[in-house]
């Protein structure tokens, strides 16, 4: 029996270039590549896996954000929990 892959697709962007990496939780398959490319292109890669999740680097939070947005099923969430966490850990 057939099971959906559950990707998990994390974003980055630099100086014009993407690096995308993604995890299929359900089957462990895993890919990653490197590319310079419109956002367009991006999104379409993103389309394409239909990924539960997406994690970005702040530079590339407006595409990722609007991409999972398009995605049907994936809901954008902000977490910065690496700064976060540790504050309110040791201020509160």
């Amino acid at each position: 029996e057939p099971t959906e892959n559950n990707w998990l697709l994390a974003l980055v962007q630099d100086d014009g270039q993407w690096g995308l990496a993604c995890t299929d939780i359900s089957t462990g398959q895993f890919q990653c590549s490197q590319f310079a490319g419109s956002s367009e292109q991006v999104e379409s890669i993103i389309a394409s896996l239909n990924p539960t999740e997406i994690i970005s680097d702040q530079k590339a939070d407006s595409l990722g954000f609007q991409a999972a947005t398009q995605v049907e099923g994936v809901n954008p969430e902000e977490i910065n929990n690496a700064r976060d966490l540790p504050r309110q850990h040791f201020l509160h």
